[in-house]
């Protein structure tokens, strides 16, 4: 899966899903990035990568917390 980390890079980091399931679209998630430990965004759904993928830590939401259209907006 794809995440936006709240770093000033304009791309999206490629993580494993963690075992339960991929959370949806517009979660939040904690993700390992570099020394540290960030509270990032699922953008989308991929399987492929030409890296080996770090697992998510955390998964803290069920549902989306940010709505298609604002994901539409951040995407443009």
């Amino acid at each position: 899966m794809r995440v936006a980390v709240p770093r000033p890079l304009r791309r999206v980091f490629d993580y494993a899903a963690p075992p339960d399931g991929a959370p949806p679209i517009g979660a939040r998630v904690r993700v390992p990035f570099g020394r540290s430990s960030l509270v990032a965004v699922v953008a989308s759904h991929s399987d492929e990568s030409a890296h080996d993928l770090k697992p998510v830590s955390e998964v803290f939401d069920s549902m989306p917390l940010l709505p298609p259209d604002l994901l539409t907006l951040a995407n443009w």
